[in-house]
C-alpha cells in the first residue's frame, strides 16, 4: 500500500485520536491540573493509568500510539491492517463524543454532531483510500 492510499486510511484515525485526548485532557477536574493525578477521569480501564500518570504521559502515549498505527498502516500490506485503521477511527471517535455528552443537553447536541462529522470525513477520507485501488485484497466500503 502506497503512502497516499495509507494517508487517507490514517487521516481519521488520527484526527478522532487526536480529538478523543484532547476533550479527554480537557475534561479532568482542576485538581489533576493542580497536580493530583490520582483525581483522573477516564471510564476505560486500559487508558486510565495512563492518564492517572499526568497529561504529558498521556499525551506522549497517544503520539507514540499514533505513530504506531500509522506505520502499521504505511508499510503492513495486509487487508487486516484497513479493518485495524477503521476501529481505531470509530473508537476514538466514540470516546469523544462520551466526552461531549457528559456536559448535559448541549453536550448531546454537540456530541451528536461530532459523530456526524467524523463520520462524514470519515467515509470520504476511507472512499478516497480506494480510488485507483488496484489489488483484490481491497475491501469496498460502500455506504
Amino acid at each position: 500500500m502506497g503512502i497516499g492510499r495509507g494517508f487517507w486510511l490514517m487521516l481519521p484515525m488520527w484526527l478522532w485520536l487526536t480529538g478523543d485526548v484532547a476533550l479527554t485532557l480537557a475534561g479532568q477536574p482542576n485538581a489533576y491540573w493542580a497536580g493530583d493525578y490520582g483525581e483522573a477521569i477516564e471510564v476505560n480501564p486500559l487508558m486510565y493509568p495512563i492518564v492517572a500518570s499526568g497529561p504529558w504521559v498521556f499525551a506522549g502515549y497517544a503520539a507514540a500510539w499514533a505513530i504506531l498505527l500509522g506505520v502499521l498502516v504505511i508499510c503492513w500490506p495486509h487487508r487486516l491492517v484497513k479493518v485495524v485503521a477503521i476501529a481505531a477511527a470509530v473508537l476514538n471517535a466514540m470516546g469523544g463524543c462520551s466526552w461531549l455528552a457528559r456536559m448535559g443537553g448541549w453536550g448531546w447536541l454537540l456530541a451528536i454532531g461530532y459523530l456526524f462529522v467524523a463520520s462524514e470525513v470519515s467515509w470520504w477520507c476511507w472512499r478516497r483510500s480506494l480510488v485507483n485501488a488496484k489489488s483484490p485484497c481491497a475491501i469496498q466500503l460502500q455506504r
